[in-house]
């Protein structure tokens, strides 16, 4: 995957982010539970995300309902 690293604020939950624009796959590494990959989502969410009051509860309402994914390590 070759995809942009995401510069995130601190989060208790998420440990790292990135993102493929061309394949819109956002990676996300989860403390300290594996890596996942989040299919189809748009630029436009990903900016939500990153500018989130709580990236994990944006990741919980936001992402983990909406798009397919699959697990990475």
């Amino acid at each position: 995957m070759s995809a942009e690293i995401l510069r995130l604020k601190e989060s208790s939950s998420i440990a790292a982010a990135a993102y493929d624009r061309d394949r819109h796959v956002l990676r996300l590494r989860y403390r300290p539970q594996g890596t996942y990959d989040y299919l189809g989502v748009p630029a436009g969410v990903v900016r939500e995300f990153v500018n989130a009051e709580s990236l994990g509860r944006f990741v919980n309402g936001r992402i983990k309902p909406r798009y397919r994914y699959r697990r990475v390590s």
